[in-house]
């Protein structure tokens, strides 16, 4: 079995909140958010590497790691090679991490119904209307916000550790725009527990849209602010903020 990936990291702190993971970024998407930083992971680039390399890798570090996450790109994309780690991965008794953007909400299922994710990033984009969030991610799939909130279904009532991620970016998913998520989410998972993490936007040579490349960015501070907002206005409970300063639970 290959996988098409184009890097791993063998202990992150940031992946997985709270924990130390072993990060693997399969390559290949299907979108083409324009203020994404892994442009050659997004087009595809990246090698083909046997499972058993990677698993022969995270055996190595079995002792320094809580989970192993498949990141990318859209690691549902390849289903057949994600599924394989995953099995391989819980044989090993490490939990398992799928970063997702939820346009695959029939991948998710299966590899729910073989309980084989233990824990969830799902990104959130924009707010789920179908013409704005084709904008954002730049993608022609139809009917994207009925397999985005398909997804989300599918991880409230199925995963007990669960990240929701909105990359904030002004004057393009602004305040009002994480606002107007955040209620959503808030009515969406009622008492259900989740993580709603505001990202810090990283304008870098390698965005996939050129005009990013000089885009302004909020500071830890400006999103902190907005964070607390989301908790005393809107009631979400887990809010955190992840920068080049770090992540911080609000």
């Amino acid at each position: 079995m290959l996988l098409k990936i184009s890097g791993i990291k063998e202990n992150s702190l940031l992946d997985v909140l709270f924990n130390i993971s072993f990060v693997i970024w399969f390559t290949g998407c299907n979108f083409r958010c324009p203020f994404c930083f892994n442009r050659d992971v997004v087009l595809g680039k990246g090698v083909e590497v046997p499972l058993e390399e990677l698993l022969d890798k995270i055996k190595d570090n079995k002792g320094f790691i809580d989970y192993v996450q498949a990141t990318g790109g859209e690691p549902t994309l390849q289903e057949d090679g994600l599924t394989a780690l995953f099995k391989e991965v819980k044989k090993l008794n490490i939990k398992t991490s799928l970063n997702t953007n939820g346009s695959n909400p029939d991948v998710i299922k299966r590899l729910v119904n073989k309980k084989l994710i233990d824990h969830i990033a799902m990104d959130i984009k924009a707010p789920l209307e179908e013409k704005v969030y084709k904008i954002v991610t730049n993608t022609k799939i139809e009917n994207i916000v009925n397999r985005i909130e398909k997804s989300l279904r599918i991880i409230r009532d199925n995963i007990n550790f669960i990240e929701l991620r909105t990359t904030v970016i002004p004057n393009f998913v602004d305040f009002n725009e994480v606002c107007n998520i955040a209620k959503f989410l808030k009515e969406f998972f009622k008492k259900k527990k989740f993580y709603y993490v505001l990202q810090q936007f990283l304008p870098t040579e390698s965005v996939i849209d050129k005009k990013f490349r000089d885009y302004p960015t909020y500071t830890h501070e400006d999103l902190k602010n907005m964070a607390k907002h989301l908790k005393e206005n809107i009631g979400l409970e887990n809010v955190v903020v992840r920068s080049l300063n770090g992540i911080e639970l609000i």
